[in-house]
Parts: C-alpha cells; structure tokens; sequence
C-alpha cells in the first residue's frame, strides 16, 4: 500500500501531525524544537496516528457491543467495503485530526449494516493540492476499510 506523500510538508495542515520535539528535565520543558519534515518522518507520524484512530475506533466499538479487530499486517486486509470521509482544513488547524468527526459516520454506516464482528484498518492520507480553500488549508481523507465476519 502506498501512501500519497504531499510535496510541501511545510503546510500548516501538518503541524499537529509532526507536534514539537520537547525536552524535558525536572518536569520543566528545557528545549522546543521542530520535528524534522521528511517523508519518513511523514508516514511514522501518520502510521501512528492511524493506529491512535484504530484504537480509540475499537473501544467504541465495543461498548456497542461490535467484535472489532485489526490485522497485524494492517494494508493486507482484503476488504469487502469502505467508508470514506474527508475533513477540510480549517483555520483550527486540530480541526480535521478530530477522530470523532469520522467515528461518528463509521458507527453510523455499521449499525445500518447490523454488522457485530468485523476486521478493519484505517488507512489516512493528507492531500495539499487543488485550488481554493483545498490548496490553502489541505484536506485529510479517512478510509475505513473492513471485512465482516458472521
């Protein structure tokens, strides 16, 4: 599986991605710095990231009573449908790493579907091209992609 990876990494989308490099030393912060922008750095934080939005997806999950998994080998999934949402960047710039704003379209296609066990990745891509708004603040598209088990 590829990941799309953004020309300029240097947009304001990516900031709570990356976050800040923090020392710290008798619980006081002693050094702030900008974590490097690299394309590696890019897809560890957005692998983690993904992982953080599989998790918190699994403990609701299962306090509506839905048996959810994902596969260690992640992008090896052979899904059988997917949900996509796409938040907008906004000038809140945590505003499209909200979770719950997709969460709450998955939960909603699966309690339709009367699915109680599924097998599921995330898979995240940030899009910085286009025109207009699009190009100015970017776009994070969500795939949930995932395979029900009956």
């Amino acid at each position: 599986m590829e990941k799309i990876i953004p020309e300029n990494l240097d947009k304001a989308i990516f900031m709570p991605l990356f976050g800040l490099d923090v020392d710290i030393e008798d619980e006081k912060i002693v050094h702030k710095k900008k974590k490097e922008r690299t394309p590696e750095t890019y897809i560890k934080e957005l692998e983690k990231f993904e992982k953080k939005c599989e998790k918190s997806l699994i403990e609701t999950l299962s306090r509506i009573g839905i048996d959810a998994r994902v596969k260690t080998d992640r992008y090896s999934l052979p899904h059988q449908k997917e949900v996509v949402k796409i938040l907008q960047g906004e000038s809140y710039v945590n505003g499209p790493y909200e979770f719950h704003r997709v969460a709450r379209d998955i939960v909603k296609e699966l309690l339709i579907q009367d699915v109680s066990k599924i097998r599921f990745y995330i898979l995240i891509n940030i899009k910085t091209d286009g025109k207009g708004f699009a190009g100015m603040f970017g776009q994070i598209e969500y795939k949930f992609r995932y395979y029900t088990h009956y």
